[in-house]
C-alpha cells in the first residue's frame, strides 16, 4: 500500500485515482510494480508436457491434448479456446471446435478427464442450429439473423450452486459485430440460451 500511496498520493484513495487514469493508469501501475517489486518480477517457468501433434480422434486423447476430429466432425479443422472446471475428481472442458465451410464456423464442444491428461470428447458431431436448447455439452449456431448465427466460441463457464453459467462469444456475420451471449445448464450437458438476439449498441 505504501508504494501505491507514493504513486497516487494519500489524499484520495488509490483505487479511485487508478480508475480515473483508466487503462493507461493500469498499465503504468503494473509496469511500476514489476520494476519496484523483485518478487513480482521473478520469472515463472513452465514445462511443456507433450507438444507433438496428436492423431485425429473423436474419442480419447492423452498427454493433456485435445486433437482435431476426423473428417466431417465439428472440430475437424480447429480446436481452440479451452475452458476447464474441476468438479470433484473430474475435469470438465468446454472448447471451441471449427469445421470449414459456412464461413469456417466455430461451435462449442465438451470433454472430460479424470486427471487433466487423458481426455474423452463427449460428442463432437456438429449440433443442429438452435436458438434455445442444446445437448451433450455443445452450443450450436443460432438461426439466420441471430447474434450467434455464424460463430459461437467459448469464453467462460462458472458453476454457481447447481447451475452452470456460460458466457460465450457469438457472431452473426456482420463484420466487427462480435457480442457476448449467455446460456445456463443444470448438468453441464444440456444448455439453454437466454437470448441470442443481437444486442443494441450500448
Amino acid at each position: 500500500m505504501s508504494f501505491l500511496k507514493r504513486l497516487f498520493g494519500s489524499r484520495q484513495p488509490w483505487k479511485q485515482r487508478l480508475e480515473a487514469r483508466g487503462a493507461f493508469g493500469l498499465a503504468l501501475l503494473l509496469g511500476l510494480l514489476l520494476s519496484q517489486n523483485a518478487a513480482l518480477a521473478q520469472t515463472v517457468n513452465w514445462t511443456k508436457y507433450d507438444n507433438t501433434v496428436p492423431a485425429n480422434s473423436d474419442g480419447s486423447s492423452t498427454n493433456g491434448k485435445i486433437p482435431l476430429g476426423t473428417a466431417g466432425k465439428g472440430d475437424t479443422n480447429g480446436v481452440t479456446d479451452p475452458f476447464v472446471l474441476k468438479e470433484g475428481s473430474t475435469y470438465k472442458m468446454w472448447y471451441s471446435g471449427q469445421i470449414w465451410g459456412a464461413g469456417g464456423s466455430y461451435r462449442i464442444y465438451y470433454a472430460t478427464s479424470p486427471n487433466g491428461l487423458e481426455w474423452t470428447k463427449y460428442d463432437n458431431t456438429t449440433p443442429a442450429v438452435s436458438d434455445s436448447v442444446s445437448t451433450n455439452g455443445r452450443i450450436p449456431l443460432g438461426n439466420a439473423g441471430k447474434g450467434d448465427a455464424t460463430h459461437a466460441s467459448i469464453k467462460f463457464v462458472l458453476q454457481d450452486g447447481s447451475t452452470y453459467k456460460m458466457w460465450y462469444s457469438g457472431w452473426g456475420g456482420t463484420p466487427g459485430r462480435y457480442s457476448i451471449y449467455y446460456a445456463t445448464s443444470t448438468n453441464g450437458l444440456t444448455w439453454t440460451k437466454l437470448d441470442n438476439n443481437v444486442p443494441a449498441d450500448s
